[in-house]
């Protein structure tokens, strides 16, 4: 295989993920999951985190967490029945954050560690990310971790006989937060389930760089994350709905005609909903890790769209 050059271990068994037997889970280590999914081309994921022992996720700004030094997250991709990759992401001591993928060895016994990537991965159109393009979308989080956060953790344990799994309302039974929510961040019912739904898809697969904190924010103004205090409002009054709904776009592209960001009633002035359709052009979004549209994402966007004339 030659000489792997990565910062972090070269074999997922050296990671603490999992025991020896590659299955179960390591001491300490607590699966999760985001009530919103992010899409990867219909690719199945798995998610733990680690904390180190007797430390605290800095909650301080509940719309963006800050993480313990040696804190832990690997998510795993299963592709057409195939578990191809897991990605670790694990914040040193000076703040840094080293990321790398490991590849699954074909007998599942093992994986190993790609940091220039793969494309086509084990057989699949899963296309396995180098190190560094895995910046594109951690780079626009103040603390770099995705998927664990207020918003995307504030649900019921999506396994109810796991009583491992990490939930807001665990984090805060454990006293793993240093300022907990004082109420439960629940949607009011100001917030019909579609667009419950529809934003909370945007929350996840866009807005993790499209948020006050990210550079994407200051090129384009578009703001497509889910603030904690956007729940107690209607959806109408939220952050992302004022965001979007007829308001121009700030960046303009030739390629591209849409002049709204999102235009009532029409499909073909709402540049957010041709970014989001049409792939393989300079302007599409996201700009990597998809390269088929979600039809379950786009029948949400039509619905929404459509509904506002």
């Amino acid at each position: 295989m030659g000489t792997t050059k990565t910062r972090l271990p070269c074999r997922l068994s050296e990671t603490g993920l999992f025991g020896a037997d590659m299955n179960t889970l390591g001491e300490g280590v607590h699966p999760f999951s985001p009530q919103f999914a992010l899409w990867s081309d219909a690719a199945e994921k798995r998610r733990w985190i680690w904390l180190p022992p007797d430390s605290q996720i800095d909650t301080s700004d509940m719309n963006f967490w800050t993480f313990p030094a040696g804190t832990k997250i690997w998510k795993e991709f299963t592709r057409d029945g195939t578990r191809v990759e897991t990605r670790l992401i694990e914040k040193q001591s000076s703040g840094t954050w080293y990321t790398v993928a490991y590849l699954w060895r074909d007998d599942q016994t093992e994986a190993d560690a790609v940091p220039d990537g793969l494309m086509n991965a084990s057989g699949t159109e899963h296309d396995v990310p180098n190190a560094d393009a895995c910046w594109t979308c951690h780079s626009q989080q103040p603390d770099k971790a995705l998927g664990f956060s207020a918003i995307q953790l504030a649900h019921s344990p999506m396994d109810a006989a796991d009583p491992n799994e990490w939930t807001l309302a665990r984090l805060v039974e454990a006293n793993l937060l240093t300022a907990p929510p004082e109420a439960a961040l629940e949607f009011s019912d100001g917030w019909p389930e579609a667009e419950r739904a529809l934003f909370g898809y945007l929350h996840a697969n866009c807005g993790t760089c499209h948020n006050p904190e990210g550079s994407a924010n200051s090129l384009t103004g578009l703001d497509l994350w889910i603030k904690a205090d956007d729940l107690a409002k209607t959806a109408e009054e939220s952050s992302v709905y004022l965001a979007i709904v007829d308001v121009d776009i700030m960046k303009l592209d030739v390629e591209l005609e849409a002049t709204k960001r999102i235009d009532p009633g029409s499909l073909e002035n709402s540049a957010l909903y041709q970014r989001f359709l049409n792939k393989g052009q300079s302007w599409s979004m996201p700009p990597l890790a998809s390269e088929v549209t979600d039809p379950t994402g786009q029948a949400m966007l039509e619905a929404f769209i459509l509904g506002l004339e």
